[in-house]
């Protein structure tokens, strides 16, 4: 009942805001006032549909990636951050403007999660804001009714309900800035406007990729409001896909070289197609309806010699071709909608493969910029739809609107407030996606934080089951039953893995760290240490923290404290220089063992 009144209620903000003159008019203080009551509106609504995720805390990569993150900590670690690439714990990309923005936010909330996620929010609404200012500018009818569907839409729920997440809400931002810029090159001619169209892409790209396509969205764009892409327009696009090609390109690179050793398995060419057309067809399903929205998703089960699977790359190609052979009919918005969404979105659908796509097939995250284009369709139609009834009539058509705007806006409440906590997070990805052995690997090293070692070894073991060459699976599980005083266990699970071939530079170390450091004597086996972590060491492309944290302690074991605490100080200094806080806190407490002459023996659960 109360969400009937609210609509009722505002469906008298969205009659003015779908009937406001165009912006070619002479702005006049009511109408001042009535923009700035749209913005803030806005921005309104984006605080209050996610404010059941205020206090969630950091999730998933977050707890790494900002709360342990040092180099968020001082100018040093901006520094750092600006000028190294493979400094930041699990973050293989070259992103630095990124995690500038979250160095500052480190500055002012520290471990106050309520901070983060309130910048969310209030970036979110400003997306929101400029989506409408860039639709008025086009003259299209619907502007804040688009405007407000994308903040309400439960799809931008991972975005902005996830801290980790601001980057896509600053790329996405920059890039509809990009756009207004471009169109001031457009409308008013010379360098200077393309020079910031430019410079503000530029600035996207660095804090993340999605903006790649961007050029390409701005040549649909031209060609929606000429009909036409002229040679200027084309040298103009092609120097802004330079740019962006160049640093997609470049941290292509920096990936590759941050993954030496860890080969993704990538599946062939009419397999990447076939899994894209089944992509996009997922993406617009939770577009067009959005339930059953997880952080991860079930693997998709194909064939390519199966006619039928390749239906949702025939039908978006089909789709395509209608909204061609109509334009005239139609008008050009219908189809430069759909090719911004296709051709936005496509980076990730995986043609071009990446890491996230043994996890999940498809995230939330990777629409929120290609949604902005059938929004702003629909957002549109709508608005044509109000405009053509009689004046007494419109705010009688504003009702279902707004109905629809409240229950994006109730889905979106409750979508958010799975953002709380880990359980509730992953308790929801493993809900819609049983059989993803990511989900278990995350519920199960979160028990292992938790100091829950049994539960743990629980999950993992049916992360194993499920994925059984993982190596992270491997190294996690053999360190849960490791945890639980069960250490010959632990070594001889290492072992076998190792003898079916994991290769891992992880797991051989740790199970070097337990034959030196077991608590039972008859467990331990010092020279076998040594000669599993010696060729650990000699396996790595680049020292790592881990390795010769191991190796110092077999050496330890094997009678040579002094060589040990040699080792562990390099291995100290090599995870300072890592940023890593947990090896750093683990290589401390062994010198002192080291330099007493004794070796270092572990505690169960340590």
């Amino acid at each position: 009942m109360a969400g009937v009144v609210w609509s009722f209620h505002i469906c008298g903000h969205i009659e003015k805001m779908a009937t406001a003159s165009s912006p070619t008019t002479r702005p006049t203080s009511t109408n001042r006032a009535l923009d700035l009551c749209a913005a803030a509106l806005l921005v309104a609504i984006s605080v209050l549909i996610y404010l059941p995720a205020l206090n969630g805390r950091f999730l998933w990569d977050g707890p790494l990636l900002i709360h342990d993150n040092v180099l968020l900590r001082d100018l040093r670690g901006l520094w750092r951050i600006w000028t190294t690439t493979g400094s930041m714990p699990a973050e293989e990309h070259y992103w630095p403007l990124q995690y500038t923005f979250l160095w500052a936010e480190w500055q002012l909330w520290r471990d106050w999660t309520a901070g983060y996620h309130a910048v969310n929010m209030v970036l979110h609404g400003a997306v929101g804001i400029q989506i409408w200012r860039l639709m008025r500018r086009l003259a299209l009818p619907g502007a804040w009714i688009a405007a407000a569907v994308f903040v309400a839409h439960p799809v931008h729920a991972e975005v902005v309900a996830w801290i980790f997440s601001v980057k896509d809400l600053l790329a996405t931002l920059l890039s509809l800035v990009a756009a207004e810029f471009y169109l001031n090159h457009q409308d008013r001619g010379g360098r200077r406007w393309l020079a910031a169209t430019g410079a503000v892409i530029v600035a996207a790209m660095l804090i993340k990729s999605s903006p790649t396509m961007l050029p390409v969205a701005l040549g649909i764009l031209t060609w929606f409001r000429r009909g036409k892409v002229g040679r200027r327009d084309l040298a103009s696009l092609g120097a802004l896909a330079a740019i962006t090609a160049a640093l997609a390109l470049a941290d292509m690179h920096i990936v590759n070289m941050n993954n030496i050793g860890r080969m993704l398995p990538v599946p062939s060419l009419p397999e990447r197609l076939l899994q894209s057309g089944m992509a996009f067809g997922l993406y617009l399903s939770k577009l067009i309806l959005p339930v059953g929205l997880s952080p991860v998703y079930p693997q998709f089960h194909y064939s390519a010699w199966n006619p039928a699977h390749w239906l949702p790359l025939a039908a978006a190609l089909l789709v395509t071709a209608i909204f061609w052979l109509v334009r005239d009919r139609t008008g050009r918005g219908p189809l430069a909608a759909w090719l911004f969404y296709g051709v936005t979105l496509g980076p990730a659908l995986g043609i071009v493969y990446f890491g996230f796509l043994v996890k999940s097939p498809i995230a939330d995250r990777y629409q929120y910029l290609p949604s902005i284009g059938p929004i702003v369709g629909v957002g549109a139609l709508a608005g044509m739809w109000i405009r053509g009834a009689a004046p007494a009539r419109r705010a009688i058509r504003c009702v279902p609107v707004a109905l629809v705007l409240v229950a994006l806006a109730a889905g979106t409440w409750r979508q958010a407030g799975f953002y709380r906590s880990e359980a509730t997070f992953f308790g929801r990805a493993l809900e819609f996606a049983p059989e993803s052995p990511v989900v278990y690997y995350n519920l199960g090293s979160m028990a292992w934080l938790q100091r829950r070692y049994a539960d743990s070894e629980r999950l993992l073991a049916e992360a194993y089951r499920l994925a059984p060459t993982d190596s992270k699976t491997i190294y996690s599980l053999g360190r849960a039953i490791a945890s639980q005083g069960k250490t010959r266990e632990a070594i001889d699970f290492y072992r076998r893995n190792i003898d079916a071939g994991c290769v891992s530079p992880n797991v051989w170390a740790n199970l070097a760290w337990l034959l030196a450091t077991a608590p039972d004597p008859a467990v331990r086996d010092p020279r076998q240490a040594l000669a599993v972590a010696r060729e650990c060491v000699a396996r790595l492309p680049e020292p790592e923290a881990e390795a010769w944290n191991a190796l110092a302690a077999a050496q330890a074991a094997a009678g040579d404290p002094g060589l040990a605490a040699r080792t562990a100080r390099e291995a100290l200094r090599i995870a300072t220089a890592d940023n890593d806080r947990y090896f750093v806190n683990k290589i401390g407490k062994t010198i002192p063992v080291y330099d007493a002459g004794k070796p270092y023996i572990e505690a169960p659960g340590e």
